[in-house]
């Protein structure tokens, strides 16, 4: 896995990824995927009340593009704010190269955001 202009992640044929969303307070996390035109996926793993884990395995064919979308979930607090120590981490490991860790604070900041791979050519 290698990330190519910094917005498409490049993939193997086959290869494996895990898609990890970690809630960094003690609220239990909300947070969940969406995937898209992958070979296949594993359901989706709750290793504790904080952590979600899937793991989807690349298409084999050349040129195939697919997409996992995370989307996050804030909670307002009863005075209607978001707390801002509020912190979702989601990391993506491939089988190979560097994880990617993006850190998701409360709104405005996004609540989600939509990751796209490609096996190249």
């Amino acid at each position: 896995m290698k990330t190519r202009n910094g917005s498409q992640i490049l993939l193997a044929q086959g290869e494996s990824v895990t898609f990890t969303v970690k809630r960094r307070k003690d609220t239990p996390c909300k947070a969940g995927w969406t995937m898209s035109g992958w070979e296949s996926c594993d359901p989706e793993q709750q290793p504790d009340d904080h952590t979600r884990v899937r793991v989807c395995k690349a298409p084999q064919t050349i040129g195939a593009k697919c997409n996992s979308t995370v989307a996050v979930d804030f909670s307002k607090a009863n005075q209607g704010t978001y707390d801002p120590d509020e912190e979702y981490d989601v990391t993506i490991q491939g089988e190979t190269g560097t994880p990617m860790t993006i850190p998701f604070s409360p709104p405005p900041v996004l609540n989600g955001q939509t990751f796209h791979f490609q096996v190249p050519r």
